[in-house]
């Protein structure tokens, strides 16, 4: 079996072809963005929640999602004409998708952040406010449930699977293609509300999740396990806590003045992730060591 992150080997990534791949990536997701530009700019609007407040959580999601639609429609053009390759070589190494690897992922990272979003609550009970509507929110779950895998399946694509494979191409060492797929990822985040409203720190904890997305991709021969644990990181915390810096303006359980990164949720945070790894090594068995020696 060739392992996942050399399976550029199984296609055609020329120089010419990654550029064009590249750029049409990019057209595609300006291209899905025009709507909602048009929106800001006819209505004179440049805020998260002035735009919620303009359009309603469905129809701001809705319109925030449609550019990774569009990249991944794209996608499935470029895989096959331009590369000569197989969505099987995008997704994993294994003979077929591993279904029971995506449920694993995201119930295990689920569970984790409720029994820490609880831990917060408990020593930090002044900072949420309850904000709980039963209509709104099954309205959002339902609508979250359909269109947040979009998201997440377009970003795990682009860096766990283009960027990675891409990098170990070129650099032929997994720590190299797993630090620079992880810098890109947290680059992609700069544009964020919460980034814009609380600073470059944020980048730092956007590029550590690159880091573990794209260690357990490496090591799991796919995509499945980080596409679980990804898509339980959106959706628990977009449902749990809201507030007016974030990105999705979700009627959620909890609301809270302004999302905060202090000593103490970067230190859950980081039992956490210890946490998934530690359980998700055992159940399967990695070869940590031995993979990181062979394709350092």
């Amino acid at each position: 079996m060739i392992p996942f992150i050399q399976n550029w080997s199984q296609g055609r990534y020329g120089f010419s072809r990654v550029i064009i791949t590249i750029l049409l990536m990019i057209i595609a997701f300006i291209a899905g963005n025009l709507p909602l530009l048009w929106i800001m700019e006819s209505r004179k609007v440049n805020s998260i929640p002035a735009l919620n407040d303009l359009l309603g959580f469905e129809g701001l999601l809705m319109l925030q999602v449609l550019p990774f639609l569009t990249v991944l429609g794209t996608l499935f053009l470029l895989i096959p004409k331009v590369h000569a390759s197989t969505w099987k070589h995008w997704l994993h190494a294994r003979e077929k998708l591993d279904f029971r690897r995506i449920l694993d992922g995201f119930m295990l990272w689920s569970i984790l952040l409720l029994f820490f979003f609880g831990v917060d609550l408990l020593l930090n009970p002044t900072a949420f406010e309850w904000n709980f509507e039963a209509w709104p929110f099954i309205k959002a779950l339902l609508l979250l449930a359909v269109l947040l895998p979009i998201q997440v399946l377009v970003e795990e694509l682009i860096f766990r699977s283009f960027a990675l494979q891409g990098f170990m191409a070129a650099s032929r060492s997994a720590i190299v293609s797993i630090v620079f797929s992880a810098c890109l990822f947290g680059a992609m985040h700069a544009g964020n509300p919460e980034v814009q409203e609380h600073g470059p720190l944020l980048l730092v904890v956007y590029a550590l999740m690159g880091v573990f997305l794209s260690v357990i991709t490496f090591l799991d021969q796919g995509i499945e396990l980080a596409f679980g644990f990804h898509l339980a990181n959106n959706l628990i915390n977009a449902v749990l806590v809201t507030s007016n810096d974030l990105v999705f303006q979700v009627p959620a359980i909890f609301r809270t003045k302004a999302l905060t990164m202090d000593i103490s949720s970067s230190l859950m945070l980081l039992v956490g992730l210890a946490l998934f790894f530690t359980i998700a090594h055992r159940r399967y068995r990695w070869q940590t060591i031995a993979m990181f020696k062979k394709y350092r």
